[in-house]
């Protein structure tokens, strides 16, 4: 399914692919935040395409530190993150 949403350009390709890491992350509860943010979200009025964008940006906010910076994964970093979604 990735395929064929990354047939367009570089740069739907990598949201597609973020968007699955979320998703994949709501699915497993790994992180549990993943799941508890996107119910705290959707409990809030979000639709779940709008929760699910929202954690996409938190996501990639997080790789981008990650690599700029150089520095390690900082699982509590990015869970503080999702908490922090409003």
């Amino acid at each position: 399914m990735l395929m064929m949403r990354c047939s367009r350009d570089k740069n739907d390709c990598l949201h597609a692919s973020l968007v699955d890491v979320i998703e994949r992350q709501v699915e497993d509860g790994n992180p549990q935040e993943a799941l508890l943010t996107l119910d705290r979200l959707i409990a809030t009025g979000h639709t779940r395409k709008a929760a699910i964008e929202k954690m996409t940006s938190v996501l990639a906010e997080e790789i981008y530190e990650v690599l700029k910076d150089g520095h390690c994964y900082d699982a509590a970093r990015y869970t503080g993150r999702l908490r922090a979604i409003e």
